[in-house]
């Protein structure tokens, strides 16, 4: 049988902390040199006021960020209830 997703409910600041403690793999988007988007998934943590990714060396995402601070990260989970965070920076 077909689920149907069910609407989507904010979260509060206490369910948002709760959910981000988990182990969760984002989705990080940035902008490439061409002007292309540029999206990876990475390891992420959040330690209570941002988030914390690492990059290997020679990673070229870390390279399209020192070029272009604009990003955005995703975190969600893959079943339901289907939560997710999202986190932008100009």
């Amino acid at each position: 049988s077909d689920v149907g997703l069910s609407p989507t409910v904010p979260m509060n600041e206490e369910e948002i902390a709760l959910f981000l403690q988990g182990p969760w793999a984002a989705r990080l988007a940035c902008i490439r040199p061409d002007g292309l988007p540029h999206v990876i998934p990475v390891w992420q943590e959040w330690d209570g006021h941002g988030f914390v990714v690492i990059a290997w060396e020679g990673s070229q995402w870390a390279e399209y960020l020192l070029q272009n601070p604009n990003v955005s990260l995703t975190v969600d989970e893959p079943w339901p209830p289907l939560r997710r965070v999202v986190r932008r920076r100009r």
